[in-house]
């Protein structure tokens, strides 16, 4: 991949300049010799852990898949600011908030002129950033450029937005499925929308996205998974009061079968139990379902599939998904 640097004259939404230059300050402030690169970097490992954690960036800036790694915009901006480079796209409010806060020396070297001003930073901030730090400040050049080409980098275009801190959140927030009628158990979906598409696409470039999507979302994405496979009716469950069933599907023929699934969007390292496998058998006997699935972004507890409890149920009425296999079965349908 060749980058170039372009100008960067596009602000980001909702990017907050003020609280951006704490933030370089902070991090400047923190380095042992604080560069343009240093900076970008701690910043960018810094975002993508606010994200994953919080869901939020920590200035709103969008990142920039460069040469050496993706570079957060108008932070750019800001410095190009601090080392007087007077350029067109550069917003006057630019140049005075870093005339008695940065310097940008020789046209790389961070020179903070003050402390941050923490009040501007949230403990979360700080969480991130200190992490950050903690992980990549002693990084070579080298280092970190090479850390930075991650998943995200290299799915971007060229001098392109960086998808996963970019427009990553605002896709997460798009409606996946159009709805139907409303019966006793929840919503009946009709259709899945351009947006399931996408964001399949995504996890597949980036499978760490996983974790940024909510778990609500990740249950209107199982059932509009269920819409694909053909089945004939599929209802997403209200959020509370759901009997332990996020998803019911059900395909018509020469019988019917009824299949419940509940959707657990956890972490890496939060693994499913075999109480929580038992608690989906109970809930299956209930309901009197053909089958039921436990559909994880995560995995299932060590030896949980040699459950003397569970290993009957295995695969005929119950089948255990972890995250790995979700992502393939995501992939597949998607190409229906």
């Amino acid at each position: 991949m060749s980058h170039s640097a372009p100008p960067m004259a596009a602000v980001s939404i909702h990017f907050d300049p003020a609280r951006a230059v704490e933030l370089i300050l902070y991090v400047s402030k923190r380095l042992r010799h604080p560069t343009l690169h240093s900076v970008s970097k701690v910043l960018y490992f810094a975002d993508r852990d606010h994200l994953s954690k919080y869901g939020n960036l920590l200035s709103g800036d969008s990142y920039v898949a460069m040469k050496y790694g993706p570079v957060p915009s108008e932070i750019y901006n800001l410095l190009k600011a601090a080392a007087g480079r007077q350029e067109s796209f550069i917003p006057l409010q630019y140049f005075e908030l870093v005339s008695e806060t940065l310097r940008l020396e020789d046209q790389y070297k961070v020179q903070p002129l003050r402390e941050a001003n923490l009040d501007l930073l949230s403990a979360s901030h700080r969480e991130c950033l200190d992490a950050s730090l903690k992980a990549n400040g002693h990084l070579s050049f080298a280092k970190l450029t090479a850390k930075s080409h991650d998943a995200a980098w290299r799915s971007a275009d060229e001098n392109g937005l960086v998808l996963l801190l970019g427009a990553t959140p605002r896709l997460l927030l798009q409606t996946v499925l159009v709805p139907g009628r409303r019966t006793a158990e929840g919503q009946i979906i009709e259709a899945v929308t351009i947006p399931w598409f996408e964001i399949i696409e995504l996890l597949k470039k980036d499978p760490a996205v996983a974790y940024q999507i909510s778990p609500r979302k990740w249950e209107e994405i199982i059932a509009g998974a269920y819409h694909k496979a053909g089945f004939d009716e599929v209802t997403l469950t209200p959020r509370s009061g759901d009997l332990g069933r996020d998803v019911i599907a059900v395909k018509r023929g020469l019988g019917s079968i009824r299949v419940i699934d509940q959707v657990k969007a956890y972490k890496p390292g939060h693994l499913v139990t075999a109480d929580d496998v038992r608690a989906l058998m109970g809930t299956l006997q209930c309901d009197g379902a053909s089958k039921g699935f436990l559909t994880t972004t995560s995995d299932f507890a060590p030896r949980l599939r040699e459950d003397p409890l569970i290993v009957p149920f295995v695969p005929g009425r119950l089948e255990l998904i972890h995250g790995k296999a979700l992502l393939l079965r995501l992939a597949e349908l998607a190409k229906r």
